[in-house]
């Protein structure tokens, strides 16, 4: 396993401009992290040459682009909306097939308004349909991740899972987005089909240990999966986000 830092970790320093995109690149290269997950709304431009720029740039860093994440929602009743919100996936899979990137983090979505479970589900389902076809035809892998109020249902996610069938949709395994009563159960159950794991974190006791997640279990049924892709760092604590980052990478760095 390697591990990796998602911007989303200073989210709070780039959104009030304490860090700038290239600092964050600059800080996970410090740090001597393995690679780095980028989200969409963190990139200044979408534009192709500006996002082989940065890609050049994560080359000379020694750093592997691990993941792409977007941000989409397909629980949309307005048909225009969901295939604006399917159209925006494809871009990203054609921007991370661009940029050799194997991996583009999406999610299903969340309910607004009336929407049902079972018509939550059905739209959710029709916006991969397409988005996983394509995703096959270059070479990328779909993570989905269990996240807000929908999805962090692992029976969902394995739903999804298996209502596809295929290497090019799996699941973005986040421990911190499963309730703490089914954490562990949950965690076990999605990680045979994880491509990516998010190491979400927030407190550390004297020890440097999380204090809300058992991430030497995590591990462990990371193991016994055989699971060998990046552990993207998810640094959600309220303090400074450089000092939670690198708690996060010593922790996950003794626990390899």
């Amino acid at each position: 396993m390697k591990i990796g830092c998602s911007s989303w970790s200073f989210h709070r320093d780039i959104a009030e401009k304490r860090l700038t995109f290239d600092g964050f690149l600059e800080a996970c290269a410090e740090m001597k992290m393995d690679g780095v997950e980028l989200l969409d709304f963190h990139l200044p431009t979408k534009d192709p040459a500006h996002l082989k720029e940065v890609k050049r740039k994560t080359d000379l860093l020694n750093l592997d682009v691990c993941a792409l994440a977007v941000s989409n929602d397909f629980i949309k009743a307005d048909p225009k909306e969901l295939q604006s919100q399917i159209d925006y996936v494809n871009q990203w899979i054609r921007m991370a097939a661009m940029l050799k990137v194997k991996v583009v983090r999406v999610f299903g979505g969340d309910i607004h308004g009336g929407e049902g479970p079972e018509k939550a589900y059905e739209m959710i389902k029709a916006g991969f349909q397409n988005c996983v076809r394509l995703a096959k035809s270059y070479g990328v892998t779909l993570a989905l991740e269990n996240h807000g109020t929908f999805t962090s249902n692992p029976n969902i996610v394995l739903r999804l899972i298996n209502e596809f069938k295929s290497e090019s949709f799996r699941s973005c395994l986040d421990a911190g987005n499963f309730s703490s009563q089914i954490r562990y159960e949950a965690v076990k159950r999605v990680a045979p089909f994880a491509v990516h794991v998010h190491a979400k974190t927030y407190n550390f006791d004297e020890g440097g240990n999380e204090t809300l997640i058992d991430y030497k279990r995590v591990m462990s049924i990371l193991r016994e999966t055989g699971y060998h892709g990046f552990l993207s760092i998810e640094y959600e604590g309220l303090g400074d986000e450089t000092q939670g980052v690198k708690k996060s990478y010593e922790l996950l760095k003794r626990l390899l």
